[in-house]
């Protein structure tokens, strides 16, 4: 299954809402190829995943949001329906070389009060080593390794679609 098909996927979960690059199926939004290809340069190894450059050149971002923020899923990238991948607060690559691509924030609201929150982030390696990584937070642990996820970012993208947005709280040992 390629990258159209799982995006006609994603875009059928509630409050998904995809970007469009400038090899969108549709609707081509060629002014921002350069930014792409810039970005593209600057980090050559992102190139080993075919299924994320073709993410990027055709939907260039994607979001998620349920109608009350508490579930906010955020696929980096150059379009206007998410945070731009080059102007994320903090370095684009942390200092163990994993640049992030998709935030996948989760609250639990009481009462007017955040009760509970965990975060997925999901990067790649842009030191070499291939296939998708993965750090978890919650509201009281922090600091937690980046470790391997998954193959590449079709695999990634085809597990965030099977569970409709929602990766599950983690649990530490």
């Amino acid at each position: 299954m390629g990258i159209d098909d799982l995006f006609n996927q994603l875009g059928s979960i509630p409050g998904a809402k995809t970007g469009k690059g400038p090899r969108h199926p549709t609707q081509p939004a060629n002014e921002i190829q350069k930014s792409i290809d810039d970005f593209l340069l600057s980090y050559p190894a992102l190139r080993n995943d075919p299924g994320y450059v073709d993410f990027l050149e055709k939907y260039a971002g994607a979001y998620i949001e349920n109608e009350d923020q508490t579930q906010i899923v955020d696929i980096l990238g150059f379009s206007n329906v998410s945070t731009h991948i080059i102007d994320m607060e903090g370095p684009v690559v942390n200092e163990h070389g994993f640049l992030i691509f998709a935030q996948c924030i989760y609250s639990s609201i009481h009462d007017g009060k955040l009760t509970d929150s965990y975060e997925h982030d999901f990067a790649f390696s842009v030191t070499g080593a291939e296939g998708i990584y993965w750090i978890s937070t919650t509201l009281h642990t922090q600091n937690q390794p980046f470790i391997f996820y998954a193959e590449n970012f079709l695999q990634w993208l085809r597990n965030l679609i099977s569970a409709g947005g929602i990766f599950e709280r983690p649990h530490f040992k």
